[in-house]
């Protein structure tokens, strides 16, 4: 088992591969999309480069045929939420690298909010597979969230009040994300909780310094 790989990074093939030199071994690195969008951020060819891994054997093809395989990651939490996501029923690793553009905790909080709109935007998730990761992982991902994530606590549509569930559809129309819209509100509602009007609220959010 392969549990991390530390070298140079050597090429980065396509928006899924890359390749990294350990002592003249090329190692070549399937990453999800999120990760490797991180990582061209942070990292220059022919830097070194620390990855967490899962070492895989695909079985697919038939015929007996076992292929092995690495998966990348730059966190081993990042490395533990996809061993999660891939336990859900017909939803394996070469789905979840392509599904996984966004944040891991932003799909962590989507999980245990039940918001299967934002699961189903991701590639590879439809509304059918939204709901079923929904069912098998929801009150698991307590772990994944951030900690702005938590101090906001769960955000479940069902038992918001309407003003600030219209708040935060407004918002998202004028292209904030959903985590960072109930962000701006949660702050504006702990400073002036008196605020029960969404055109009120929304007003305020943007009076505020720092939204």
């Amino acid at each position: 088992m392969i549990a991390r790989i530390k070298g140079i990074l050597s090429e980065i093939i396509d928006d899924y591969h890359v390749i990294v030199e350990v002592h003249g071994i090329f190692y070549e690195i399937l990453v999800p999309a999120i990760v490797m969008k991180n990582l061209k951020e942070r990292y220059e060819i022919g830097e070194e480069i620390e990855l967490s891994t899962l070492h895989e054997i695909d079985s697919a093809g038939g015929f007996g045929k076992m292929t092995p395989r690495l998966i990348g990651f730059l966190t081993d939490r990042e490395k533990n939420f996809f061993v999660q996501m891939v336990k859900v029923k017909d939803f394996g690793s070469k789905r979840a690298i392509k599904a996984l553009i966004e944040p891991f905790e932003l799909v962590a909080n989507a999980i245990e909010t039940g918001d299967i709109n934002f699961l189903s935007s991701l590639p590879e998730i439809g509304k059918r597979s939204g709901e079923k990761i929904v069912a098998e992982l929801k009150g698991k991902m307590a772990g994944f969230l951030s900690d702005d994530a938590q101090f906001d606590g769960i955000l479940d549509e069902s038992k918001l009040p309407d003003f600030k569930r219209d708040a935060i559809t407004a918002l998202q129309q004028l292209g904030y994300k959903r985590l960072e819209a109930n962000k701006m509100i949660n702050r504006i509602l702990k400073l002036k909780p008196e605020i029960d009007q969404t055109n009120e609220l929304i007003k305020e959010v943007f009076r505020q310094p720092g939204k």
